[in-house]
């Protein structure tokens, strides 16, 4: 079965994603206005994630807005990374539109940072990117995301169950 996901917006596509439910185990979504941070944080994260060995789709977003759609559409992400330059309220409405997982905010300072632990992060990651953080940050967000689970399929949605939560 493949999935493709396509959001249109004043005609031109902000992502396309194709992905087999078969080889899909992680999910990473990365929201942030400059197109330069997107691409480097997309191609370090997906170095790093091959070089562990695990199948993923990244969806690189260019506004929140389009992110909080997703959410609020039910889709299912196991890592957000989220840009707060310019407003903090978007990582609110992760969390008030249903999204309580694992969620790394980037920023240009450390503003936002007891906010962000305010609001359960898993991260904060300060511009400009440094590989070596970005990974020692992957390494332990994703710790867990190699456990055995099962892949359930309910109302649209894909859920994550670990074997271990099944009584």
């Amino acid at each position: 079965m493949i999935f493709c996901k396509t959001v249109k917006t004043r005609n031109f596509t902000l992502k396309t994603t194709f992905f087999e439910l078969e080889e899909y185990l992680l999910t990473i979504e990365i929201c942030d206005e400059v197109g330069t941070w997107r691409a480097m944080l997309f191609n370090t994260i997906a170095d790093f994630i091959e070089k562990i060995g695990t199948n993923f789709t990244i969806i690189s977003y260019n506004s929140a807005e389009h992110l909080l759609f997703d959410v609020e559409t039910e889709r299912n992400f196991d890592l957000v990374f989220m840009n707060v330059d310019d407003d903090f309220s978007n990582i609110r409405n992760l969390r008030e539109n249903g999204y309580f997982g694992k969620t790394v905010i980037t920023a240009k300072t450390n503003e936002y940072a007891v906010d962000g632990y305010d609001s359960d992060v898993n991260g904060y990651i300060l511009k400009p990117y440094s590989k070596d953080k970005i990974e020692k940050l992957l390494n332990r967000v994703t710790q867990d995301e190699n456990d055995d689970y099962y892949i359930i399929h309910s109302n649209r949605r894909f859920i994550r169950v670990a074997f271990e939560d099944v009584m």
